[in-house]
């Protein structure tokens, strides 16, 4: 660990021009605002005529927010603890909110002209059916987490590999709200990709910077960390091909991506928060997430 402090030390702060670091991070940031606006436009113009398009499209925003995160950690050196439990609680609210405004609140609207009475039902089923699929795969596959260590099977894979295939299961649930959320058309996968790009940023650059605490050099640090964002696009063509186009599955898949995010939030994120800072600075980050997807859904009507 100490290795890897030193290492990003000398090629954030001790580097022969100074000035690199904020230009580079004013780089990094244009560029990406410049490539999700583009995103963006592109998911609209593709879901006119290929959902699986807009899934994959979508799933592949959500890979390249959490690559850009792992690339920030290059610009910006170590953060201290205060810093990582306030971006670690603002990605929590925003995939909170995220997933009961984007998935669960639509999914009811959705299922009540395909299954009448039963709707609540069958979201409630479908809801419960995504939290037993984290929890199944939280059993079953070995991953650990910076606070609370090794889950699943034993294993005597190293830490980091542990650290990423936590962030892997993280992100495919995620893929897989995208997927389900584009076959309902632009105005309802472009509120869930954007909201989880957002949110992958800020989880790309903590495990990165686990990883390298974990002891892995800087450069696979930074390698390993945007490799795991490949689960989105994975978990979006998954969804969008089960899905197909058949419509009673749009509600229940809805539902089923919001237990499965919702199981993220409560089960892998909150927990892992220390308070580092103080409850009010990692309190007022959560709710900073929480209104920031409001704010965009009511942005985006």
């Amino acid at each position: 660990m100490s290795a890897f402090i030193h290492q990003l030390d000398d090629h954030v702060l001790h580097s022969r021009h100074p000035w690199r670091r904020g230009a580079g991070l004013a780089i990094a940031v244009a560029g990406t605002v410049i490539l999700a606006a583009h995103g963006v436009a592109a998911l609209l113009d593709a879901l006119e005529s290929s959902g699986m398009t807009g899934a994959l499209l979508g799933g592949m925003a959500g890979a390249a927010a959490t690559a850009a995160g792992a690339v920030a950690m290059l610009f910006l050196g170590k953060l201290n603890g205060r810093r990582e439990d306030q971006l670690m609680a603002f990605a929590a609210g925003v995939m909170l909110a995220a997933a009961i405004v984007s998935l669960f609140i639509p999914a009811i609207e959705a299922a009540a002209p395909v299954f009448g009475n039963a709707s609540p039902l069958a979201v409630l089923l479908a809801l419960g059916a995504g939290i037993g699929l984290m929890l199944g795969l939280d059993k079953a596959l070995p991953h650990a987490h910076a606070v609370s260590g090794v889950h699943g099977p034993a294993t005597h894979a190293s830490r980091g590999l542990l650290l990423a295939l936590a962030l892997f299961l993280h992100n495919f649930p995620e893929g897989m709200a995208v997927g389900i959320a584009a076959s309902g058309g632009a105005g309802a996968v472009v509120p869930v990709a954007l909201a989880i790009a957002v949110q992958d940023v800020p989880e790309g650059l903590l495990v990165a910077l686990a990883l390298g605490a974990a002891g892995m050099n800087l450069q696979r640090a930074v390698l390993l960390g945007a490799a795991t964002g490949l689960a989105e696009p994975v978990g979006a063509w998954i969804a969008a091909t089960v899905l197909g186009d058949n419509p009673a599955l749009y509600p229940v898949g809805l539902a089923f991506a919001a237990g499965a995010m919702g199981f993220v939030v409560f089960h892998e994120m909150l927990p892992e928060l220390k308070s580092r800072g103080g409850l009010p600075q990692v309190s007022g980050a959560l709710a900073g997430g929480i209104a920031l997807m409001l704010g965009v859904d009511l942005f985006l009507g």
